[in-house]
């Protein structure tokens, strides 16, 4: 019986265990480089994600800026390019006042000027508002309309005394300057407390009670733009009464009303009679506290009510001097006169006064192209209208 072959053959399936742990290995390989299970291919991954099948690229999320920080961004932008341009100024300005200082201090050294000491300046400042007090014009504002003012009024009127006190100390003859009516404990005398720097300091005279009670009703002249008596000049024995009122719409015969209550004496500027509107509308016609002030002390420095009107009033409220308005008619009424050779005739006339209508809208637009910066628009003298 042949049972060789079978034998060798079934021989020849057996391996060896070398073989076998090789087998075992190369399965382990082959495992670990099989596709990913769905649990696995859940699993997270730094490499990004690709288009083909396997996902798609997704950019990082970004959060939008809300209102506040784009506009908190716009604002340093909008500083960042305003130092740009501010900056080189403040060099420009620091280096001339040090070129002013060497140039004093050479004056010094060759004694073609003094040189004088801040302390020195303080003091003759000081020296003049003490003569003030006991030489100067008395001015009184009246501070007893606080309980028909807002509390931003109140707090506008304040910040027009420190104004005052300011342009007080810079002219040559100062005023006397008297706040009656200026209670402790108010708020218009905190108010003047916080706006007004070193009040405590100030070299003015300041009474709680009214003013009726401390100066006598004939020396008092109540400033007013209702008042019927214009003012003419300045008296030294008299007393000037600015009422100490700001109001955002104007209240017809306030002052004049207190001036009736005292029994004293009234006066007004005389914008009417010396100035012209030549906007017909769109200007505020109110003049500020302080406003008021300069123009009387101007007037009392140069006895001309055109220099006053003319430097105090500002221009934007749309007034200028009849001199200027009636020169520029007359210039350019001249000129329109000789280009038609027709002086005396009836059209001529008729052209004038449309000439004077375009010349005061001409000077209202130059004024405006002048802007000037003021305080805020409260009052204290309105000025009448035509």
């Amino acid at each position: 019986m042949d049972v060789g072959p079978a034998i060798s053959e079934e021989v020849t399936h057996t391996e060896p265990a070398e073989t076998a742990l090789q087998n075992i290995s190369q399965n382990r390989e082959m495992s670990s480089e099989r596709e990913p299970t769905k649990l696995e291919s859940t699993a997270p991954s730094d490499e990004p994600l690709t288009s083909s099948g396997e996902g798609l690229v997704t950019e990082p999320f970004v959060p939008q800026k809300s209102k506040n920080q784009l506009k908190r961004e716009r604002r340093l932008l909008k500083r960042a390019a305003q130092m740009k341009i501010k900056r080189p100024l403040e060099k420009a300005k620091r280096k001339q006042k040090q070129t002013e200082s060497w140039q004093r201090l050479q004056a010094l050294a060759t004694a073609e000027m003094p040189y004088v000491h801040k302390k020195d300046v303080r003091k003759a400042l000081r020296n003049k508002l003490e003569g003030a007090l006991r030489n100067g014009v008395k001015l009184v504002v009246d501070m007893s309309f606080s309980d028909i003012m807002s509390p931003k009024e109140i707090g506008q009127l304040a910040s027009q005394i420190n104004y005052m006190y300011s342009t007080n100390k810079k002219v040559e003859q100062p005023f006397c300057m008297h706040l009656c009516g200026l209670e402790k404990g108010t708020l218009l005398r905190s108010e003047v407390e916080k706006r007004c720097p070193g009040f405590d300091n100030y070299k003015i005279k300041v009474f709680e009670e009214h003013l009726e009670t401390i100066f006598a009703k004939e020396d008092l002249i109540y400033f007013s733009p209702d008042s019927p008596n214009i003012l003419t000049e300045i008296d030294p024995t008299k007393v000037y009464v600015i009422g100490g009122l700001v109001d955002g719409t104007p209240k017809r015969e306030v002052s004049l009303s207190r001036a009736a209550g005292i029994g004293c004496a009234t006066a007004r500027l005389p914008i009417k009679e010396n100035m012209t509107r030549v906007t017909p509308h769109g200007f505020n016609t109110i003049l500020t506290l302080n406003q008021v002030y300069e123009i009387v002390m101007t007037f009392h420095a140069t006895k001309s009510w055109d220099a006053a009107l003319k430097n105090c009033v500002p221009q934007r409220k749309g007034m200028v001097l009849n001199g200027e308005v009636e020169a520029k008619t007359a210039a350019t009424s001249t000129t329109t006169a000789e280009e038609n050779g027709n002086v005396g005739s009836t059209e001529d006339a008729e052209d004038m006064s449309q000439q004077k209508i375009d010349v005061s809208m001409e000077i209202s637009k130059d004024n405006l192209e002048q802007k000037k910066m003021d305080v805020p628009e409260d009052v204290s003298e309105p000025i009448p209208e035509e």
